[in-house]
């Protein structure tokens, strides 16, 4: 081992052999110290799901049929040997790649099929796939609202929509969650300090969740159709976010595929307020 000058003598210059030297004489810290045997009682006394995660999976050793709060997989799909079936036949024509969303790889037949079917079971006109949940919201919004219009936004409203409420650059409110009276306050006040401003008439949005996706409580949607349906000076238009993971999935029933078609109120558009989603279901 040689130095490369004398004014830098920490740069050096290693031969192949003394590199592997090295590399021999070597050995690594480990990133965490080893569990104690209280930690290691703790991590053994885990449950272990046997096959896929699911609502009601089994148990590794005992094989005890569990209820499991803590998956996303609640309709049991990931398990569905038909659902397995299908996901075979489609490696086997498309292949496999990081990502399959139409912005990423450009549309195919299955992403024009799939906006079909969606648009077929919900009754609309047609649909937009979007790439992602959290793309699907924080876009929507900000189509359509803008600067000068005003949201009144419930309290508790997930990440995705806080996040089309900052892009859209609208003048945000927000009412307690799920109360109709906070709510009401809200519009009054918005539409006194409009009076009292003279200010021109401003278009007025009322963003809430269908199940919300923090706690899981159901907004009160026909209360809320009535709120706006009622005060036609206040104009304040109504965007209902029915999570397609969550609503759709969880209010399904023979003839009722989500939320908003469950609750019959909401199949009327008035003048005084707009139903999300409009004639292109967003998905």
């Amino acid at each position: 081992m040689r130095s490369l000058n004398s004014a830098n003598a920490a740069l050096l210059i290693c031969h192949h052999q003394e590199i592997d030297e090295l590399v021999d004489e070597w050995t690594p810290e480990p990133l965490e110290q080893p569990l104690t045997e209280r930690e290691s009682l703790d991590l053994a006394s885990l449950p272990v799901i046997a096959g896929p995660t699911g609502p009601k999976p089994k148990l590794v050793g005992s094989g005890k049929t569990v209820m499991n709060f803590a998956s996303f997989n609640f309709t049991g799909l990931a398990g569905n040997e038909f659902i397995k079936q299908k996901a075979t036949e489609a490696l086997r024509k498309y292949g496999l790649g990081s990502c399959g969303p139409a912005g990423f790889y450009g549309t195919i037949d299955v992403h024009t099929d799939l906006e079909k079917n969606i648009a077929d079971f919900l009754g609309t006109e047609d649909a937009i796939l979007y790439s992602q949940a959290f793309a699907t919201v924080s876009s929507v919004i900000p189509a359509f609202s803008k600067r000068g219009d005003v949201i009144v936004a419930d309290r508790s409203i997930n990440f995705a929509i806080q996040k089309g409420l900052q892009i859209s650059r609208s003048t945000i409110r927000w009412f307690d969650h799920n109360d109709m009276k906070s709510l009401e306050e809200v519009l009054e006040s918005i539409s006194k300090e409009s009076r009292k401003r003279r200010a021109p008439l401003t278009r007025r949005f009322i963003i809430t969740e269908g199940i919300f996706e923090r706690d899981g409580s159901m907004a009160d949607l026909p209360k809320l159709v009535r709120q706006c349906r009622q005060d036609h000076q206040r104009r304040a238009n109504l965007i209902h976010r029915s999570n397609s993971s969550i609503s759709t999935s969880t209010v399904s029933f023979s003839t009722k595929h989500s939320l908003s078609e469950l609750l019959d109120e909401l199949v009327v558009v008035s003048p005084s307020f707009t139903m999300f989603p409009p004639p292109r279901s967003i998905c």
